[in-house]
């Protein structure tokens, strides 16, 4: 949450107060930089605290004896967790094409509400939910097709072009980015949450005022 990084734990252990469960933090993840790659991260105190005290306020999770059958993909886990689901695979992929696949996927898990248009939708809600400059926005939705782009073909079985492999690392940090700011805005605000966890009437009529500029809901 503090910033790009490819931190990744060792194994720890912990027995459950209230059940005879042994518990485990191993991950079937291994986490890599936007741009695929990983090196030591250098973290400053003022950043580790940060880390620390938004971690402890807002990560609640999913405790395993809950996690749906066969699936977390379903209604009853909610947009968030579901969203958190594909960041973890984002984050832990090391192909870039697959990495920017899969942040679309997170981006599709928080602001998709219809099948229509949607990379022009999701490129536009985002760049609105995040920005309110006219030419940051644009930034945005133009970064965001790109990557869109990129995982249509990746999801779809077809070769990454030449023109498009050069610009792979740069649409991956733009992911990435986006995505950060995107899951800090929601998880740290209540009223936010809330809308992503509502119906998709409630979002869908969100983000429309939001783009018209007559946005009603008092949201941060």
């Amino acid at each position: 949450m503090a910033k790009d990084c490819s931190v990744n734990c060792d194994t720890g252990f912990a027995i459950g107060l209230n059940n005879d469960g042994m518990h485990c933090n191993t991950l079937s993840l291994n986490y890599s930089l936007s741009n695929g790659t990983n090196k030591a991260l250098k973290i400053n105190q003022v950043e580790l605290e940060s880390a620390c005290k938004l971690s402890v306020s807002t990560f609640k999770g999913l405790k395993e004896q809950n996690n749906p059958k066969h699936t977390a993909l379903q209604k009853a886990t909610g947009r968030v967790n579901i969203s958190t689901y594909h960041l973890q695979m984002a984050r832990s992929a090391n192909d870039l094409a697959i990495k920017i696949a899969t942040y679309c996927s997170f981006f599709e898990s928080l602001f998709s509400t219809s099948n229509t248009e949607l990379s022009h939708q999701l490129s536009e809600r985002i760049a609105f939910f995040l920005s309110s400059d006219p030419h940051e926005r644009l930034e945005i939705y133009k970064k965001t097709k790109k990557a869109y782009g990129i995982r249509s073909k990746a999801v779809h079985g077809d070769i990454i072009s030449s023109n498009d492999l050069k610009e792979l690392t740069e649409t991956s940090k733009h992911c990435d980015e986006m995505a950060r700011k995107i899951y800090t805005k929601i998880i740290t605000s209540k009223e936010i949450c809330e809308l992503f966890e509502g119906p998709n009437e409630l979002l869908d009529s969100y983000m429309r005022d939001l783009i018209f500029g007559v946005t009603t809901l008092k949201y941060p």
